[in-house]
């Protein structure tokens, strides 16, 4: 994995975290021929969503726009996999709330 200098730190752990991704999937044998580059990016992308949610990057403008630019955009691998992620997600943290009836922090992007 290759980072690039001069990056915000924000963005290159948002970028790490993605990168890192496809390593633990390759890993794991979850190569992009097994699953497909739209799921494999997805799930990426998704950690990445994940990371920012939960490491306190919701008070900064970076944060807003990166979860308007993934969840409004119209690429069909990075966008369309996310937003395929995303609805697995919210419907998996739904159905664990409605059968243990455990809290559950549903996230929300973009909201504070």
């Amino acid at each position: 994995i290759a980072v690039l200098r001069g990056l915000s730190a924000d963005y290159m752990a948002m970028l790490l975290a993605h990168e890192l991704t496809h390593a633990y999937l390759y890993s794991h044998g979850y190569a992009v021929e097994s699953m497909g580059v739209v799921v494999e990016e997805g799930l990426c992308e998704l950690v990445s969503y994940l990371w920012m949610s939960s490491s306190g990057q919701r008070h900064k403008s970076n944060y807003k726009f990166w979860c308007w630019q993934m969840s409004t955009g119209t690429d069909q691998i990075y966008h369309k996999g996310y937003s395929l992620a995303r609805a697995g997600f919210d419907y998996f943290a739904q159905l664990v709330w409605e059968t243990w009836g455990q809290p559950m922090r549903c996230l929300r992007c973009c909201s504070s």
